[in-house]
């Protein structure tokens, strides 16, 4: 494990398997990526199984984010803080903090209190 920060934008990083993860990002289950290296998770997110990340381009992930089972992120996206991506979602662009989205095309249904 390599935890040297080489990503200036991003402090307190390390590197698990190619992704880069804040601390306490967590990943139960086995999840899919094309590249490995343009995924950036912030604090305490969670990704459920069966989950895959096309990264070509860059996809950030804020903090407190929960990305249920069987999403599919596609490149250049970035999630927003305390949001909820539901079950076999389909994200094709940037979810904004502070919601609850799902479906596919993924889009923003709620607010997230």
């Amino acid at each position: 494990m390599n935890t040297k920060n080489s990503n200036p934008d991003f402090t307190g990083v390390r590197h698990i398997f190619h992704c880069t993860f804040l601390f306490d990002a967590y990943d139960y289950a086995a999840f899919f990526v094309d590249y490995g290296n343009n995924i950036y998770f912030g604090n305490h997110c969670e990704v459920n199984m069966n989950c895959t990340f096309l990264d070509d381009n860059r996809i950030v992930i804020g903090d407190y984010v929960w990305i249920r089972g069987g999403v599919i992120i596609l490149p250049g996206v970035t999630i927003g803080d305390n949001v909820v991506i539901d079950a076999g979602s389909v994200v094709t662009r940037d979810i904004p903090s502070n919601s609850v989205a799902w479906g596919n095309l993924c889009r923003v249904m709620r607010k997230n209190r």
